[in-house]
């Protein structure tokens, strides 16, 4: 039954009504109550001012951006641009190159090498550098160490001999 509002300026239902075609509204619409749809809803653009739930699977644009209901699982199929700090648990990997996977605070790749190159030509070392293995260099450039001491340079074998002279490094 339509009739009549309190107020007198509009038009109200009394009961549920069923539109077995196309409702076509126009001007703003305004609901009391939840908006239940079955089926498939088109939308040019939506506002939303509160918070929005997807119990189902999320993607923009097909698969530009998709989350797996099931898992959480993200894909991204463009460049993910961040400002400020990104936090992780259980580190990343990006190609090959591991950050914070085998250890908390170990860098190291998944297969091949790690090369560190940068784009002027040095890499600085700021701290401490403690190497396990070999180290093989194409040049020593020597001439800025402070207060070398010849028997800082341990060898097993006796081949060759490393001395210090006015700071710089000399192989014998």
């Amino acid at each position: 039954v339509l009739q009549t509002n309190s107020s007198g300026d509009g038009v109200e239902f009394t009961s549920n009504v069923d539109v077995p075609g196309t409702l076509d509204v126009t001007g703003a619409t305004t609901l009391d109550s939840t908006l239940n749809v079955a089926g498939t809803t088109t939308a040019a653009s939506i506002d939303a001012s509160g918070n929005v739930g997807v119990d189902g699977n999320f993607d923009v644009n097909t698969n530009k951006f998709t989350v797996a209901a099931s898992s959480g699982n993200t894909a991204i199929a463009g460049t993910l641009d961040v400002t400020g700090t990104i936090g992780t648990t259980g580190g990343f990997t990006s190609n090959n190159i591991r950050v914070g996977r085998t250890g908390g605070n170990e860098i190291d790749t998944s297969t091949g090498g790690l090369t560190i190159d940068s784009a002027s030509g040095t890499t600085t070392v700021d701290d401490d550098l403690n190497v396990t293995g070999t180290i093989t260099a194409g040049s020593i450039d020597a001439d800025s160490i402070d207060n070398l001491d010849s028997s800082q340079f341990l060898r097993s074998d006796t081949s060759d001999t490393f001395s210090a002279t006015n700071h710089s490094l000399t192989f014998a």
